[in-house]
């Protein structure tokens, strides 16, 4: 029964999480460009300067030609700008152009509208009793998916 429920849990949180995927990602991009701009504003945000093609590549686990490619078609789209590293002529830095945060501004606020829709849908109780089940479920996987 515990297996049972278990892999329920697992498919449907996958299934959210690839639906709301979705919900963010932007119309006139591919998954993958959603994710490249994405990363590159996260990653800026935590205090990166300097965002790699290489890092791209390794965080999302996919070959140097596909994120050449993904890059090269987002800077074709004004919306990311590659420099040269000044110490490694080399590397590539990528960073958002304003219309690349703008862009993702959009995404945000649309992700954002999708869950305060579905708190009200929920009503307070279930969503304070989903944020308290998701909270403990960070809390197991944190630390190690042991009790």
């Amino acid at each position: 029964m515990q297996e049972h429920t278990g892999i329920q849990m697992m498919n449907l949180i996958h299934q959210l999480f690839r639906l709301h995927k979705e919900s963010f990602r932007l119309n006139d991009l591919t998954a993958l460009e959603t994710r490249v701009l994405y990363l590159t504003y996260r990653l800026g945000k935590e205090g990166k300067e300097h965002v790699s093609v290489t890092t791209l590549k390794q965080l999302m686990n996919v070959s140097h030609p596909t994120i050449s490619q993904v890059v090269s078609k987002l800077q074709q789209k004004g919306l990311i700008r590659r420099d040269k590293d000044q110490s490694d002529k080399r590397i590539s830095i990528i960073k958002l152009t304003s219309e690349g945060q703008t862009k993702l501004d959009l995404a945000f606020k649309s992700a954002n509208k999708s869950f305060v829709e579905m708190s009200e849908r929920l009503g307070s109780e279930k969503s304070k009793q989903f944020i308290s089940i998701l909270e403990e479920m960070i809390h197991y996987y944190k630390e190690g998916g042991q009790e």
